[in-house]
């Protein structure tokens, strides 16, 4: 059975595609606190994979702000979310992409919180 096949029969919660974009703030080691630019490629209720110019380490606390605009008033989503660093996939250089996973996120709209633990 194929890799990817194999990690989707392991997840416990689907994960879907939808088109967020924000930025994620995160503290290195060497160089203090870090804001960098992301788009998410997939999104869960346990966290989400995004998509970077430049990543934060395995371990690393992460806050992250997304929005998704359709351009309806009623389809409009906004989250934030407390996370950490699960997995980290370099590729060529210009793109590079990490996972997180959440602690505690909520819907901006509605102000609702939801935890992980």
């Amino acid at each position: 059975m194929p890799k990817k096949e194999k990690e989707k029969e392991r997840r416990k919660v689907a994960r879907v595609q939808v088109p967020m974009v924000g930025r994620v703030t995160y503290e290195t080691k060497d160089e203090g606190s870090r804001t960098v630019q992301v788009v998410a490629q997939d999104i869960s209720e346990e966290g989400a994979y995004l998509v970077a110019s430049n990543c934060p380490a395995v371990g690393d606390r992460t806050k992250i702000s997304l929005r998704c605009d359709s351009g309806f008033k009623q389809m409009k989503i906004s989250l934030e979310a407390v996370g950490t660093v699960t997995r980290v996939d370099e590729s060529d250089g210009k793109q590079n992409g990490f996972a997180v996973e959440f602690q505690v996120f909520s819907d901006v709209q509605t102000g609702r919180n939801f935890s992980n633990n």
